[in-house]
C-alpha cells in the first residue's frame, strides 16, 4: 500500500505542477499579446497620418473586442470572429505599407516584429484554450485513484470507524486534487480562468495617453 500510495501521490503532484505551469504560461501569453498591441499603438505614431489613424482605431477596437467578446467566448471554448478579422486587417495594412523614407522603413520593420509577436501569442492563447489533458490520462488517473482507495483497506485496522474515516479522507483528497487539475487544465475557462486584466490595464494606459 505504501508503494502504491507514494507512486500515485507523485503522479498527482506531477500533474498539478504541469497544469499550474501551463496556467501561468497562458497568463503570460495573454499579457504578451496585450503588450504587443500597446507597442503597435505607440509605433503607429511614426506612420503617415491616414494609416496611423486607421491602425489606432483598429487597435482600440481589438482591445474592446478582447474584453467584451473574445474573453467571454473563450469561457465557452470559442473565440471572436471579429478579433480574428481585425488581426488580419492590421497585418495586411502593415505589410502593404510602402515606406517613403528610412524612418518609416524602420518603424515598419519594428511594427512587423511586434505584429509577429502578437499573432504568435494569439495563436498560442487559442491553442491553450482548445487542448487539455488527454482523455486516456484522465482514465489512468481515475483508475489509479480507485486502486489506491481500494488498497487503503489493506491497513486492516480493527476499528472500522477509523478505517472508514481514513478511506473517506483519502478519497476526498484525491477528488479535490482532480477538481484542481480540471480547473487549471483549460486556463481560460471555469471559475479560475485567466482574467483579461492585462487588456484592462493596456486600455487604461492608452486612454490616459490621449
Amino acid at each position: 500500500m505504501s508503494i502504491i500510495g507514494t507512486a500515485y501521490a507523485v503522479l498527482l503532484s506531477f500533474m498539478v505542477v504541469v497544469v499550474w505551469q501551463q496556467y501561468n504560461a497562458s497568463d503570460e501569453t495573454a499579457s504578451a499579446e496585450a503588450g504587443a498591441i500597446a507597442d503597435l499603438h505607440h509605433l503607429s505614431e511614426g506612420l503617415p497620418a491616414p494609416l496611423s489613424a486607421g491602425l489606432k482605431e483598429e487597435l482600440d477596437e481589438y482591445i474592446r473586442v478582447m474584453i467584451g467578446q473574445e474573453w467571454p467566448a473563450m469561457k465557452r471554448g470559442n473565440w471572436s470572429s471579429r478579433a480574428q478579422a481585425l488581426s488580419r486587417i492590421m497585418a495586411r495594412q502593415i505589410i502593404a505599407f510602402q515606406p517613403k523614407n528610412a524612418a518609416q522603413q524602420s518603424v515598419q520593420q519594428q511594427a512587423l516584429s511586434v505584429l509577429r509577436t502578437m499573432l504568435d501569442a494569439r495563436r498560442q492563447r487559442l491553442h491553450d484554450n482548445e487542448t487539455g489533458i488527454p482523455r486516456i490520462l484522465w482514465w489512468t488517473l481515475c483508475a489509479a485513484g480507485a486502486v489506491t482507495v481500494a488498497f487503503s483497506y489493506l491497513f486492516g485496522l480493527e476499528n472500522m470507524k477509523i478505517q472508514l474515516i481514513m478511506t473517506a479522507a483519502l478519497a476526498t483528497t484525491i477528488s479535490l486534487t482532480f477538481v484542481l487539475i480540471a480547473e487549471l487544465d483549460y486556463p481560460f475557462r471555469g471559475d479560475t480562468a485567466v482574467s483579461p486584466h492585462s487588456w484592462y490595464q493596456i486600455q487604461r494606459q492608452l486612454d490616459s495617453d490621449r
